[in-house]
């Protein structure tokens, strides 16, 4: 398919990106094909080369635009957990981290396979850095336990939200038979994993 003459350029490059977080996240870096890119785009595979030239580089670019957009929803989180009233903080960040997980199902499903399978040196280089960013985001709200430290946690608090956020339908239904709310129920759960796990500093009342 041609690329529309008047296309926008900008808007191109965000289709290109949300068809191929898409489709990495649904078959990985090795299932994926730039052609099978381009015509979820809806684009040229000359378009998507053109813009981003390799796979690999296109892979990049999809990590650094989901880390972006994750850098913004930790912000929104540590501004949750600040603003919840005294004992709250980690339902309002855990409520947060996991609505923003579940409204973008894409970036969280390619977040987590590139987090899990990926194993080229440049990607684990951006997880790395990205874990030790939260470690150190996370340093004036958490304590650190003498046992395992605050990156244990927060690295199996994360993988574990993404992965029900990003859990099928009928998952979900199975989930809602015993509660009534699929989200309501795996927040609690989640609330009461971090409750056990993360070591919040207890806020005085003035």
């Amino acid at each position: 398919m041609a690329r529309p003459v008047d296309a926008n350029a900008a808007e191109t490059r965000r289709a290109i990106l949300r068809a191929a977080v898409a489709t990495f996240g649904e078959v990985g870096f090795d299932g994926a094909t730039v052609r099978n890119i381009a015509d979820v785009a809806g684009i040229s595979f000359a378009t998507v080369h053109h813009y981003f030239g390799t796979k690999e580089a296109l892979y990049d670019a999809c990590l650094d635009a989901s880390f972006a957009e994750l850098d913004e929803m930790g912000a929104d989180v540590t501004r949750a957990v600040l603003e919840a009233p005294a004992g709250e903080g980690i339902r309002a960040g855990i409520r947060a981290a996991y609505g923003s997980a579940r409204a973008h199902p894409d970036r969280s499903r390619f977040l987590l396979r590139s987090f899990l399978f990926e194993r080229r040196p440049r990607v684990r280089e951006r997880h790395d850095a990205a874990q030790r960013a939260l470690v150190t985001s996370s340093a004036a709200l958490l304590g650190d336990d003498a046992a395992f430290g605050r990156r244990v946690p927060l690295v199996a608090l994360g993988v574990l939200l993404t992965r029900f956020a990003v859990s099928a339908e009928t998952e979900r239904a199975l989930f809602a038979e015993e509660t009534g709310d699929a989200d309501e129920a795996v927040v609690a759960y989640l609330v009461a994993v971090a409750e056990a796990t993360l070591h919040v500093p207890t806020r005085e009342v003035s």
